[in-house]
């Protein structure tokens, strides 16, 4: 017996999807895999490839579950529009966790009265300084459990 809303889905309109597709992190992997040198983000000139971003994805994923930001846990990141908000989103999702991204200009009061609403993140990621160092990101990140 079906379910009584198909009787009014319109005609063409199909019961079920194809879920057949890879998943966002997986779509990553598949274009680092074809086009390992082709740019992937450009951010205030510097360019980052593919193959470079899937490493740093990579590399990303297993710092969280060092930090215990595995499948189902909340990674929280506050960073601005800059390439380590890819990095950090696509790991979360890499390892089945859920990035929760905010609003990198909150105060410690807004962050804390924000994860207070819901079960609050395992894991924070926040940008400590806009300066790099030796080619490195310049972001820390705190727990709190």
């Amino acid at each position: 017996m079906d379910p009584v809303w198909y009787e009014n889905y319109d005609a063409g309109v199909p019961r079920s999807l194809d879920n057949s597709d890879p998943l966002l992190p997986h779509q990553l992997e598949l274009m680092a895999g074809r086009f390992p040198r082709n740019v992937a983000t450009e951010f205030f000139g510097a360019k980052l490839t593919y193959g470079e971003l899937w490493d740093q994805v990579l590399r990303m994923a297993g710092a969280f579950l060092e930090m215990g930001a595995g499948r189902g846990k909340k990674v929280a990141i506050m960073l601005p529009n800059c390439p380590q908000t890819i990095i950090a989103y696509y790991a979360a999702l890499w390892n089945g966790a859920v990035p929760v991204l905010t609003n990198p200009l909150y105060v410690e009061r807004e962050m804390w009265c924000t994860s207070g609403r819901t079960r609050r993140p395992s894991t924070w990621w926040c940008w400590i300084t806009c300066t790099p160092r030796s080619g490195t990101s310049s972001a820390k990140r705190a727990s709190r459990r």
